[in-house]
């Protein structure tokens, strides 16, 4: 599930991030791809936003990858 599930959301929430961790596997150089995985199922973040009405925190890893496929850093 990526950031489009979350389409539509955009008038009613900010997205920040409350705390982040870079874990560097490899020397990064020229292009990079980013991958984003939601620790949690997207419906529920939605289900908790429209029952609470509040802010709702949930993890994202992240996964950085060179042109040639492999893994420089996490996040």
């Amino acid at each position: 599930m990526g950031i489009g599930s979350f389409e539509g959301l955009r008038p009613r929430v900010t997205p920040w991030a409350a705390s982040a961790t870079i874990t560097y596997t490899r020397r990064q150089k020229g292009p990079v791809t980013a991958e984003a995985t939601l620790g949690r199922a997207a419906g529920d973040v939605r289900a908790e936003l429209d029952e609470t009405g509040k802010n709702v925190q949930f993890p994202v890893e992240v996964v950085m990858k060179d042109s040639d496929g492999n893994e420089t850093s996490r996040m």
